[in-house]
């Protein structure tokens, strides 16, 4: 028998509201039209204990490896390996990380992310340390285990958020490899306070292609249904001028005015091409 092709696997972390994860779900169906989607959840302990009360679908996957998660840790990160890990043997093409508040206002642009979406490329851009200076920064060099493999590997260190990053499955198999054959699932602990998918993995994303892909995911909270409309139909919204963002955070609650704009209104949009 034929193994069924993916066009994207959507690999999601979530610790709260099974009625959350499943509306996700049904989100991520109905903004990918014509792609075809399969999701996988890494969800924390009492989640998965629920999952079993939720629809059943073949292109829906909850890890049998369930875990709490908190953030400023190494827990999301390793989450994500673990997702990847469990579908690295399915037929797919990328590979997309979101977080459980995340939710699409408007359809997938698939032309968009296999044109701009980069290639394998190990590139050596040198070790450098960060522009940035946050209290992140200081809990990274804490770990001089996980600093050394950096340095070893003239690794520029580099931050960004992991919502809405697609990476080509060469891609995402090489950073996992990366990984394990250096041990740096093994030498991020549970006691390091930095979030290491937003370190860690951007930092090997840029390693590995040459540079950090887009991210399509808004990441301010406070968002009305006028504010999304807003940026749906307009080319700049609030000086950002390169709308190609088609992901927002909502709250992890079915009565959040965002998830039911979402809900009623995401087939209305069509792709607006960049």
């Amino acid at each position: 028998m034929t193994q069924k092709k993916y066009d994207i696997v959507y690999s999601i972390t979530a610790h709260e509201s099974i009625e959350c994860v499943y509306n996700l779900y049904e989100n991520i169906i109905k903004s990918n039209p014509g792609i075809d989607c399969l999701v996988i959840f890494h969800l924390e302990d009492k989640l998965y204990e629920q999952r079993n009360t939720l629809p059943i679908h073949t292109n829906l996957i909850y890890n049998p490896i369930h875990t709490k998660k908190h953030r400023f840790t190494s827990t999301i990160f390793l989450a994500h390996i673990d997702n990847y890990l469990y579908v690295k043997n399915y037929d797919f093409d990328f590979f997309c990380f979101l977080d459980s508040n995340n939710l699409f206002i408007k359809p997938v642009d698939y032309k968009t992310i296999k044109k701009e979406t980069p290639s394998l490329n190990i590139t050596q851009t040198g070790y450098k340390y960060p522009s940035w200076d946050t209290w992140q920064q200081e809990e990274f060099f804490k770990n001089q285990k996980l600093v050394k493999i950096f340095q070893d590997h003239n690794i520029e260190i580099c931050v960004s958020t992991h919502c809405g990053m697609y990476l080509r499955k060469e891609v995402i198999n090489y950073i996992v490899d990366f990984c394990k054959t250096n041990g740096i699932d093994k030498k991020i602990f549970t006691y390091d306070h930095f979030a290491a998918e937003e370190i860690v993995l951007p930092s090997l994303v840029k390693y590995s292609t040459g540079f950090l892909p887009k991210r399509y995911c808004w990441q301010q909270y406070r968002y009305t249904p006028k504010d999304i409309t807003d940026i749906i139909n307009k080319s700049q919204w609030r000086g950002v001028k390169n709308l190609h963002h088609n992901i927002i955070k909502a709250k992890r609650d079915m009565n959040d005015p965002l998830r039911k704009y979402c809900e009623n209104n995401i087939n209305q949009h069509q792709v607006i091409a960049n």
